[in-house]
């Protein structure tokens, strides 16, 4: 189960989930489950002697075990430490050392669901701060995010052409991201649409990315509802640069990672052994754990881009109407 949790990430992973979030309102928990009961993966579960049903329902944190839920995904998952250890050692960053064993062999269950021992708290802290910290550094870096939304916006203006959002599963799995980057640069260009999806791959692929002009940071509390259409076009008015030209970007993620239930969490088991006696558990609230209350909530970032010829005009209008008049 902690193996397919995944399965059901399209091209680029976590970028074409805002994709198909857009056009379909469909996610990749959704294609995955589809994936394990319907394709030849179900079948070699089956034959494996498992039961795909329950396999799909455990990988995607909805199986009536709650520990095991656990175990796949939120703030003591398996998934959290695999990718922040397996994305600091190929980004070089400093920032996802985490203690994971003692995490590991510090977990037990209690009342159906994970705890942990009291002396492997502090590792929890930690990496709950490394993951706050990839968060800010990694995976909502400027320069990061900029190509994204290149590759964001290229698929979207494509997607009718190329019917990247399909739910074929067939034609789904075959969506890897060298086989949707070679369909978006040899787009015929026969309409607006495909011209700039064509050029926005191109530039992606030779590095010419978009310039950020504007950045806030909203922790607690979170950013109003912001309409990016009316934005841009109000951008667009005051620089006097074509719409098109303007990208606004919104990373947001919790600070801490959401329960498998999707909610946030607001408390920690414990558990503490005194001598012979047996073990025993208390909640401890999230709020009482000084360094990782100072980050909870969410972390949300917006960001204006635009070309290089396009960057002061943009900037000055961007600054004009978001400056500090916006909360």
């Amino acid at each position: 189960a902690a193996l397919l949790h995944d399965i059901g990430h399209g091209p680029f992973s976590h970028l074409f989930e805002e994709v198909i979030q857009k056009k379909k309102k469909i996610s990749h928990e959704e294609m995955g489950k589809k994936l394990i009961l319907k394709s030849e993966i179900g079948d070699i579960i089956t034959k494996s002697g498992f039961d795909k049903i329950f396999l799909s329902k455990l990988a995607f944190g909805d199986s009536k075990y709650q520990f095991m839920n656990e175990i796949i995904s939120g703030g003591l998952s398996a998934d959290m430490m695999d990718y922040l250890l397996r994305d600091g050692y190929f980004t070089g960053s400093e920032h996802a050392k985490v203690d994971f064993m003692r995490i590991i062999h510090s977990l037990d269950v209690h009342n159906k669901k994970l705890s942990l021992d009291k002396s492997a708290l502090y590792s929890f802290e930690s990496m709950m701060i490394s993951r706050y910290q990839m968060f800010k550094a990694v995976y909502f870096h400027k320069t990061v995010r900029s190509a994204e939304v290149m590759l964001i916006q290229s698929m979207l203006l494509a997607d009718d052409e190329l019917d990247l959002t399909t739910d074929d599963l067939e034609k789904y799995v075959q969506l890897t991201d060298e086989f949707v980057i070679s369909k978006l640069v040899s787009l015929t260009p026969s309409n607006s649409n495909l011209k700039r999806a064509k050029q926005l791959a191109i530039e992606y692929q030779e590095r010419k990315l978009l310039k950020c002009v504007y950045e806030k940071i909203f922790t607690r509390p979170r950013m109003g509802k912001l309409n990016v259409n009316d934005l841009q076009k109000e951008i667009a008015k005051k620089s006097k640069v074509d719409e098109c030209e303007i990208f606004i970007d919104i990373s947001k993620t919790p600070s801490i990672p959401l329960s498998p239930s999707k909610k946030e969490p607001h408390s920690i088991i414990l558990t503490t052994k005194k001598g012979q006696g047996p073990k025993e558990s208390y909640e401890l609230p999230i709020s009482e754990i000084p360094l990782v209350s100072a980050i909870s909530g969410f972390m949300d970032i917006l960001r204006v881009y635009t070309r290089q010829q396009f960057r002061k005009k943009v900037e000055m209008a961007a600054q004009f109407i978001l400056g500090e008049n916006r909360q």
